[in-house]
Order: C-alpha cells, then sequence, then structure tokens
C-alpha cells in the first residue's frame, strides 16, 4: 500500500511524529514524506505525482498544520483525486488538537472518522490503529464530536459563565425596525455591496493596482470571497481608467478546454468580443506557428495595439485548466506576458499596458509542472 504523510514542517510534535510515523510504517508499506527527495528534486511536482499514486493520505493535524497553506492544498488534490479516481483514503489524526477545524478543512475532514495523540506514549497505539484502518477499518473516533474529549486526562475544562445572560439582551427588534435586504449566501458578490468585508488582501490589491504592467494572483480555498475580490479588482481597475475583460473559465465548455487549439482561439476570441474589436481568429490560427505564439501575436497585434490604453485582463477559476494537458504551455505564456513588459525593445512597448489578475484555489506552483519555467513565488504578486 501507497502511504502519502502530510504535516507541518519544522514544528513539534508534528515533524517528529510524521519521521517515526515513516520509519515503522514502510517496514510494511510505500511510505512517502518530504524528506526523503534528494537535492535537485522537482518537489512539486513530485509532491503531485506521489499523491496521484497513493492509496492513503496520512494526515497530521497540530493547532500548527491546520493552518498551512501546504496542508490545505494536499487535502484538497486528495479530495479531488478521490472524485475521480477513488483515492487516497484520507487518515487524519489529531496531534492534542481537539478544536474545531478551520474552514475549508472542515468541509473535507468533518464527515471522516479521526485519531487521537497526546504525546509519545501513543505512537504504538496509533500505530496499530493506522494499520487497522488501511485494512479496512474504521479510526476510533468520530469526526463530529469537536472539543474537549471528555475521556482525556489531559482536556482542558471549560468553565461555565460567570453570570447568566440577561433576558434583555435578547430582545427581539421592534415589528416596526426597517429591516435591509439581504443576499445570498453564496456566489460572487457585487462589487458595490455593502455586505462585502475587507480583508488583508483588499489592501494588497488596491496598492497593486496603483502600478501598471502588474500580475496579481488571488489564491485561496474556495468559497472564501476570492471572486468578489476580483470584482473589485475590476472596479479598481475601471475607475483608474483601465479597460477590463473579465474571463470566467466556468463559462468555457468541458469539450473546449480538452482541445488546445479551440480553448485558446475562443480565449481570444472572448477578450476581442468584451472589448469591440472585430475577430480575427480565425485569420490568426490559419498562419504558421504554436498556440502560445498565435495567442500572443493576436493580443499583442489585434488587442493591445488597436486599444492603445491600460487593460486589465481578469481570469476566474483557472483551476478549470488544471487537468488540460496544455496547461503548463498556457501558464508560461502568461508568465512571457508579464516579462514582455519589462523588455526595452519597441516591438513589446504594447505590453507594458497590460495588468494580469488570475483567481486560483490551487498553489500556483501546480499551474506550471516544470518549475524551472517559472518559479512559483513570481506568481504571488
Amino acid at each position: 500500500m501507497r502511504v502519502f504523510i502530510s504535516y507541518k514542517r519544522g514544528v513539534s510534535p508534528d515533524e517528529p511524529l510524521a519521521l517515526e510515523l515513516f520509519e515503522q510504517l514502510s517496514t510494511k508499506h510505500a511510505v512517502f514524506i518530504d524528506q526523503a527527495m534528494v537535492v535537485g528534486t522537482p518537489w512539486a511536482e513530485r509532491i503531485d505525482r506521489e499523491l496521484r499514486q497513493a492509496d492513503v493520505l496520512l494526515l497530521l493535524l497540530s493547532a500548527a498544520s491546520v493552518d498551512s497553506e501546504m496542508v490545505a492544498g494536499e487535502v484538497e488534490t486528495a479530495q479531488r483525486l478521490q472524485k475521480r479516481q477513488g483515492r487516497p483514503r484520507i487518515l487524519p489524526v489529531r496531534l492534542a488538537y481537539r478544536e474545531m477545524l478551520p474552514y475549508p478543512l472542515s468541509a473535507y475532514l468533518n464527515p471522516i472518522n479521526w485519531a487521537l495523540w497526546d504525546s509519545t506514549a501513543d505512537t504504538p497505539r496509533l500505530l496499530d490503529e493506522l494499520e487497522r484502518a488501511m485494512a479496512g477499518e474504521e479510526l476510533g473516533r468520530p469526526a463530529e464530536q469537536i472539543g474537549p474529549a471528555v475521556d482525556s486526562p489531559n482536556a482542558p475544562s471549560i468553565p461555565a459563565p460567570a453570570t447568566k445572560p440577561s433576558l434583555r439582551e435578547f430582545q427581539p427588534p421592534s415589528p416596526q425596525a426597517p429591516v435591509a435586504p439581504l443576499e445570498p449566501v453564496e456566489g460572487t458578490m457585487a462589487a458595490e455591496s455593502r455586505f462585502y468585508i475587507e480583508r488583508e488582501g483588499d489592501a494588497v490589491v488596491r496598492r497593486a493596482l496603483e502600478r501598471h504592467g502588474v500580475t496579481i494572483t488571488i489564491k485561496g480555498p474556495r468559497q472564501m470571497g476570492k471572486s468578489s475580490l476580483l470584482m473589485r479588482v475590476i472596479q479598481q481597475a475601471q475607475a483608474a481608467g483601465r479597460e477590463a475583460v473579465y474571463l470566467d473559465l466556468q463559462q468555457f465548455d468541458q469539450e473546449v478546454l480538452g482541445e488546445a487549439d479551440r480553448f485558446y482561439s475562443q480565449f481570444c476570441q472572448a477578450m476581442a468580443e468584451q472589448l469591440g474589436l472585430p475577430d480575427g481568429t480565425a485569420e490568426a490560427w490559419a498562419a504558421s506557428g504554436g498556440n502560445n505564439q498565435l495567442a500572443t501575436r493576436y493580443v499583442q497585434n489585434q488587442v493591445l495595439k488597436p486599444l492603445n490604453r491600460p487593460l486589465l485582463l481578469a481570469m476566474d477559476e483557472v483551476d478549470r485548466l488544471f487537468e488540460a494537458e496544455y496547461r503548463s504551455d498556457f501558464f508560461a505564456m502568461l508568465r512571457g506576458w508579464h516579462n514582455n513588459r519589462a523588455s526595452p525593445v519597441p516591438l513589446f512597448r504594447p505590453w507594458k499596458q497590460l495588468d494580469l489578475a488570475l483567481v486560483t484555489a490551487t498553489e500556483p506552483y501546480h499551474l506550471i509542472a516544470n518549475l524551472t519555467t517559472s518559479r512559483p513565488s513570481t506568481w504571488a504578486r
């Protein structure tokens, strides 16, 4: 059986326990841990491949790991793979941690039974429990039992309220009180919505858009307001005098996403259509060259040059290209557009007026399989 150990590096007890489990389980199973990679290994590509091959994702949850983007990304990938290929099975282990899981881990893991580990004295029991779980048995404690475990001698007690709340605090509003209409609890919020709550990322985006020729990646778990933030990015760009094109990749048919020629040409066609420019994709794709060359030439000569003013290209749900064979080529093309802005060659001058904004729930390093093409940090701008 192939086992993938997911944990938070550099903290205790996570890393020591992960190494102990690796050593013990490796006697019977093919176990992967990131520290087993040799120097020079393309680590993101290796992790992605190991997750795809794993039968079990052994997930160590602690107060530190539940806030790790890497751990959350591995869980999300495992969930996606489960739906498509039926594995890996996720086996969560709480490391002296009984708090409610933060979103999105709660959405993925609350329905799954988990095991407990409080100290090194629990390691032999945990190993036995994991072996039984990998053989098909359930882990011992239901995930719904959130909060301190009553049978644990180390569990903190929950003090009772000092005073009983006054009934006055729960007085219902007057029937004549004006009630503001609410908005749907799901979906993208309008840029002008009164219910939008600004976060630190909003300020980062505003500062970025004060410059020209920027690339912004809005990354976060699903249903956390990324698309709503993108709407505000578009609004701010328009207020600053930029044109804006909004492409939601959910609107592209799966058949189109599966064929590089069709996707690239419809991608360019959609840009021209939103800007009111003539559609010259048929003629452009009749010329010689690969899709990256044809699309780059089209955007430069038939979008940026005729437009002749700053443009924001905002793309939502770029994760839909994750399974496309051409995904690395496409995101390498965007990386090339980003680099073209710095070129002193007059031919590339139109690229200085292009800003990019991408929304993804996937770690940026997953977008380009060949990490020599683009380092992950270059996307987090």
